[in-house]
């Protein structure tokens, strides 16, 4: 059987997909990869975009051969794949099937469009859907999978996910056939070893300093339950059967070395679990053991307040960490219990003073903040400042506008309270954080604005005068004038070089 997968994600990388990459080749059946690599589909998506009609026209003729066609995509993503799908379907009688964590949380949304959808992790489903089409059976009847039969919904049980990580094999990079978009973002060009190099180095979601990153993942699930998050969709979907799994040392270091005897032109490694921390003491012991005999490439990865320990670190960081990413989110305690994040300051605090202990081993930690939640007040919004003036220096922030995806706690909280025109996970991107004088001075701290003229303008009479009209409007302005005087000499100096 021949099946082709389509995803539309900007990171070449993309571990889901080509994990099923691996697993479906594993069990006799050949793929062509499809990755529609455009960055701005996250950075800048415009609701109104259109595939471009060569596009579409090549991507037909790469899947035109295939048994099945399946896409993977997240609620950001829907639009794109309701055109694709679209245009596949008025030409090919080939089944398409959708999943990822969008298919998941709305699957009767999403079979107005496509054949089926898998729910949940398609690691058992997938193959067990290509054996029976290969053989002929009924596969509206696999497990894992819904379909729609004239207006008939059917729903398949779920199966439940795999305990054992170890039996999952490695990402897949070499599939039978695999395309990227053209420099120009309206053609596919197939993928060969050139170009595969050329992508890894300019793969924009881990394009940080110098290094060429290889990303992969060492667990599944996350040990909270944040309302924000699809990991509490996921939590309703598998209830109990929805755990942290950790993959083994020697699994992880085995795909690593494998990883960095292949790509000779990687650099270093992204550890991308919500939190490579959670791993046990001596199992993050064998780890680095491993790590620093077979791989010794430096490293970044995630950790968390609750997970961050002094020995931990010191483990990580003797075998090549050499940055780390921290969840806070809020200052506000409000915010915490909406967030289901009821991590105490004083643990927060803790836990960055010790990475400040650290600074001559490691860059600046990386410390996440979510921006633009229509629950808070500007009380909430100036804890979070104030948060943020304690944390020692140096530090970068990564600030996230909050985006209000289907299917998760506080969607439907929003929805009940506020009003559904705010579930906006299907054109919002993370990155598009208003200009309020709040988000503003919390772009201060993460320039390294000095703490005393931030401290200053962080004056409580002041921030609420600057929060309302016509100050709020003024200072909007002033920022949107900033960003494109930015935006230009950025423009003028990349030119001369």
């Amino acid at each position: 059987m021949e099946i082709a997968l389509i995803a539309p994600y900007s990171d070449i990388t993309s571990f889901g997909i080509r994990t099923l990459v691996s697993i479906v080749r594993k069990h006799g059946h050949s793929v062509t990869l499809i990755i529609l690599n455009d960055s701005d589909s996250e950075t800048s998506p415009k609701p109104d975009y259109q595939y471009p009609q060569l596009l579409l026209e090549q991507i037909y003729a790469a899947v035109t051969r295939a048994d099945l066609i399946g896409m993977s995509l997240m609620t950001l993503y829907y639009d794109r794949m309701v055109q694709l799908t679209q245009f596949l379907r008025n030409n090919l009688a080939t089944p398409i099937v959708w999943g990822g964590i969008h298919p998941t949380i709305r699957p009767e949304e999403c079979l107005q469009w496509a054949d089926g959808v898998a729910l949940g992790e398609a690691d058992l489903s997938l193959p067990a859907l290509l054996d029976n089409l290969e053989q002929g059976f009924d596969f509206t009847t696999t497990p894992g999978f819904w379909f729609k039969k004239e207006d008939v919904l059917i729903k398949n049980p779920l199966p439940a996910p795999v305990v054992d990580l170890d039996d999952i094999p490695f990402p897949d990079y070499f599939p039978e056939k695999q395309f990227f978009l053209g420099p120009e973002k309206d053609t596919l060009v197939e993928v060969d070893s050139g170009l595969l190099k050329k992508a890894f180095t300019h793969n924009p979601i881990w394009k940080m300093g110098t290094h060429i990153y290889y990303q992969t993942m060492a667990s599944r699930g996350c040990p909270y339950n944040c309302s924000y998050c699809c990991n509490n969709a996921l939590r309703k979907l598998y209830g109990g059967d929805w755990q942290v799994r950790h993959r083994s040392p020697e699994h992880l270091v085995t795909e690593l070395h494998y990883a960095r005897e292949t790509f000779s032109f990687i650099t270093a490694v992204v550890l991308s679990d919500d939190s490579f921390f959670a791993y046990p003491l001596d199992q993050l012991k064998h780890f680095a053991q491993l790590y620093h005999e077979r791989v010794g490439l430096p490293f970044r990865c995630l950790t968390s307040p609750l997970t961050l320990t002094r020995e931990k670190l010191e483990t990580l960081l003797d075998c090549g960490l050499f940055s780390v990413q921290m969840g806070i989110q809020t200052g506000s305690e409000r915010t915490k219990k909406l967030y289901r994040r009821s991590i105490a300051t004083t643990k927060i605090l803790d836990a960055a003073q010790l990475l400040a202990e650290y600074k001559h081993r490691m860059e600046p930690p990386l410390y996440d903040f979510i921006l633009d939640n229509p629950f808070e007040t500007i009380a909430d919004c100036l804890a979070t400042v104030k948060l943020v003036r304690k944390l020692p220096r140096p530090y970068f922030l990564q600030l996230f506008s909050l985006v209000l995806f289907p299917g998760t706690e506080l969607a439907e909280k929003a929805k009940e309270q506020i009003g559904p025109h705010l579930l906006e996970g299907y054109h919002r991107p993370f990155n598009a954080y208003s200009s309020s004088y709040c988000n503003i001075l919390l772009l201060m701290y993460h320039h390294g604005v000095p703490l005393g003229l931030v401290g200053a303008l962080s004056w409580r009479p002041l921030v609420y005068l600057l929060s309302i009209p016509p100050f709020h409007q003024l200072i909007a302005g002033t920022y949107w004038i900033f960003k494109r005087v930015k935006a230009l000499v950025s423009h003028l100096l990349g030119k001369k070089q």
